[in-house]
């Protein structure tokens, strides 16, 4: 049996044509699976408590997590934090470039934040901790 990496896309992709009201021969050719994934991916997801007549909006970010678990468990912790830990290290290098080139077209300069020094001072890291997506991000890579 070949191994393959379970894209999020693809388990996102099956489960919004499944919810739409196709079959699963019509979900597989669509998303570009075999229809046995098609049907592993709907059965995991409805026993994470996907109902078809519930609409997209339970289509979140936790359940399609609960699904890629399913369907792909991580067998050996180790590794998947040395994946989680080279993700972060790639996405800071990208962000790290895209700042640096956002400076440069700007003609300024980088330089660290310094953390607040008097009550009331907004820290640098506040955004962190109050934006939505942030919150998520930090949740899901904890």
């Amino acid at each position: 049996m070949a191994f393959r990496e379970v894209a999020v896309t693809k388990i996102r992709e099956v489960l919004r044509a499944w919810l739409s009201g196709a079959g699963l021969r019509q979900v597989a050719e669509r998303a570009g699976v075999d229809r046995k994934t098609a049907r592993r991916y709907v059965e995991a997801a409805v026993a994470a408590g996907l109902a078809r007549d519930g609409g997209p909006a339970q289509l979140t970010d936790e359940l399609i997590g609960q699904v890629a678990q399913v369907v792909w468990p991580v067998r050996d912790r180790r590794i998947a934090v040395s994946y989680t830990v080279e993700a972060l290290r790639i996405f800071d290098h990208y962000l790290s470039r895209v700042l640096q080139s956002a400076a440069t077209k700007a003609k300024r300069f980088l330089a660290l934040a310094k953390p607040p020094r008097q009550a009331g001072e907004v820290p640098w890291w506040q955004e962190d901790y109050t934006d939505a997506r942030k919150i998520r991000d930090r949740k899901l890579f904890s």
